[in-house]
């Protein structure tokens, strides 16, 4: 079964094999969904196992025929018929799931990170949900750096800044959140763009309007797409209006002028 999120993996593998999960099964993202995987097969009788595989009742296709070939899914599962594994990204799995360390097999694990409190000498464990790591080795992580997390959270700022808004009076949907990162930034980078498409197309600068729609339109916040515009307003005619005094000034003292 295929789960629209990792922690729905997690648990749903949780539920049906108990804490032993982490060993029996490995949680994985295939085409965007995630599956539970058993990472070998359920072996209910030790002697007959063997025959019973080659008799067709291993879990997985046995024949290349039975593959669709050109996917993912196809090399998961061509792996387990050859025997040879699959790396799957360290990324596309959440480290939070495990009970033993993935790299030296220690149940020494911690979650969170020590921050000091200034002038007392003492330390507050803070972030338990987003790092950990052994004590026995060096492995660590930190979730905010993975893509899975970073999907996640792109979904949350999206589905944010949908419930923001707000329709106005005059008929116009006004978006109070962003839903992309460093949207201040991003006004300018996308004001400095259309301009200068306008002018190597030989149009006239795109209005103040064009430029604001099109920041809402990429994720900006209506607001922050406004003061933003009007600050690099200001300092595009600043920088212009300093140019020409600059060269009405270098042509007086070269005598041109």
């Amino acid at each position: 079964m295929a789960y629209a999120t990792n922690l729905a993996a997690i648990n749903a593998a949780r539920e049906a094999h108990g804490e032993s999960y982490i060993h029996m099964t490995s949680i994985i993202k295939l085409d965007g969904e995630w599956h539970v995987q058993m990472t070998q097969p359920r072996i209910s009788d030790p002697i007959n196992s063997i025959v019973t595989e080659y008799e067709g009742a291993f879990a997985f296709p046995t024949t290349g025929a039975a593959m669709v070939t050109g996917s993912a899914s196809a090399a998961f599962f061509a792996s387990r018929v050859s025997n040879v594994a699959v790396e799957i990204p360290e990324a596309e799995v959440d480290p939070r799931s495990h009970k033993v360390c993935p790299h030296c097999g220690s149940e020494e694990l911690y979650q969170g990170e020590v921050k000091g409190i200034k002038g007392s000498g003492l330390g507050l464990v803070v972030n338990e949900d987003l790092v950990g790591g052994c004590h026995a080795c060096d492995w660590s992580y930190d979730v905010r750096e993975m893509a899975f997390y970073q999907e996640l959270k792109a979904a949350d700022r999206i589905a944010n800044a949908q419930a923001s808004e707000q329709q106005l009076p005059n008929g116009k949907v006004w978006v109070r959140q962003s839903s992309v990162l460093k949207p201040t930034k991003m006004v300018w980078a996308i004001a400095d763009e259309m301009n200068a498409a306008a002018r190597e197309a030989g149009k006239e600068a795109p209005s103040r309007k064009e430029v604001q729609e099109e920041c809402v339109r990429r994720g900006i916040a209506s607001g922050t797409a406004r003061t933003q515009y009007q600050a690099w307003k200001a300092s595009n005619d600043a920088t212009a209006k300093n140019a020409a005094l600059a060269a009405e000034l270098s042509a007086k003292l070269n005598g041109k002028a």
